[in-house]
């Protein structure tokens, strides 16, 4: 039977991080601790799926459950996780990391503009009856996922590796280049996620 990798000795000192009354472990080897802890590991934060149907204008609207919503109009649930550093801290020398990564499909109709999707921080939210009003900050940097237009397409991007950004409540949007052709549609789905590196 082969030695389980969590016996091995590293070349290194071992220094223990507690977080959330759980001891974890980050070893002076790297190549050790990609070997034995999940620290390295990519782990999803958030998943959305919408569409982006025909005809819709040229401007940034948010990934909702349904069709792509207005911010400033929403009348359908739009998924937010909130960032904390507390909840997602660092790991000894190891950096919280994210990154964005998507997919669409589309019908025979090419849509005719790009589409990038973006992490946004939601600043505000007011509203009236069955609607909900959201403010958007700007959008954090390295999290670009564009498409370009394409019929009957499967695609697929993932953003740069970004440093987890600032204690707040994030969204995940998408900017519309122009408006979409007639007859297109477009499937979207989503997600960001985390991980640590040195």
């Amino acid at each position: 039977m082969s030695t389980p990798l969590t016996t091995a000795t590293p070349a290194g000192s071992i220094t223990p991080t507690t977080i959330d009354g759980m001891t974890q472990y980050s070893p002076a080897s790297v190549g050790f601790v990609l070997a034995v802890s999940p620290i390295s590991m990519k782990r999803p934060l958030m998943h959305v799926m919408s569409y982006v149907p025909e005809n819709k204008t040229s401007g940034t609207y948010l990934l909702a459950i349904g069709a792509i919503q207005t911010p400033s109009s929403t009348s359908s649930t739009v998924p937010q996780c909130y960032i904390d550093s507390v909840f997602f801290p660092n790991i000894g020398t190891f950096t919280t990391k994210m990154c964005v990564q998507a997919t669409v499909s589309r019908n025979a109709v090419a849509p005719g503009v790009t589409m990038t999707i973006r992490l946004y921080q939601v600043a505000s939210s007011t509203g009236t009856s069955g609607i909900i009003n959201y403010s958007l900050g700007s959008a954090v940097t390295g999290s670009d996922v564009a498409f370009s237009s394409s019929a009957d397409a499967l695609q697929q991007g993932v953003s740069a590796t970004f440093t987890r950004p600032d204690n707040g409540s994030y969204a995940l949007g998408i900017e519309l280049s122009g408006t979409t052709a007639a007859d297109s549609h477009t499937h979207v789905t989503a997600n960001l996620v985390y991980f640590h590196r040195e």
